[in-house]
């Protein structure tokens, strides 16, 4: 069973995805087409990305066929998705 504490918003969870890679805003921007300041809209929990831009993100942030539908409604909705 996952603790509450393992949950995570998706800025969070993204921020932390995109800096284990190796990333700056300003570079996952530029790989998805996204501006940096959505890329920290996102982080920052202050815009919610649409699917597409989760699916545009997934390739470059590593997101899995398997992962992908618990991160698009963690990014959407808010739930889906433990790290652990």
């Amino acid at each position: 069973m996952v603790s509450s504490e393992d949950e995570q918003t998706f800025g969070e969870w993204l921020r932390r995805r995109r800096r284990s890679l190796d990333l700056t805003e300003e570079q996952l921007g530029d790989l998805t087409g996204l501006a940096p300041d959505t890329v920290r809209a996102y982080e920052s929990g202050r815009r919610r990305p649409s699917r597409e831009a989760v699916a545009a993100m997934a390739k470059y942030l590593m997101i899995s066929d398997e992962e992908l539908p618990d991160i698009t409604r963690l990014a959407r909705i808010g739930t889906g998705y433990h790290n652990g």
